[in-house]
């Protein structure tokens, strides 16, 4: 199954298999955490801009933020 949310320019995207509604509290913890780290958020605005691939191993904030939230099996 695939969710999606969008916040500004960006949607978030997270295929899952199993419940949804901790695939929903997963995708929206994300989304918030994201759109609340202000180096993060401005990263990603600047690719956009620049139409920039933004790739995790140039991104260690981002890959320890999808570690976390989607690698877990608890949400916290």
């Amino acid at each position: 199954m695939m969710l999606m949310e969008s916040i500004d320019l960006f949607s978030f995207c997270y295929l899952f298999k199993g419940q949804t509604y901790i695939a929903r509290q997963k995708l929206a913890k994300f989304a918030e955490k994201v759109q609340n780290d202000t180096l993060l958020w401005k990263n990603l605005e600047q690719h956009y801009k620049t139409s920039q691939v933004l790739e995790l191993k140039d991104n260690l904030p981002l890959e320890s933020l999808i570690t976390e939230i989607f690698m877990s099996k608890k949400l916290d």
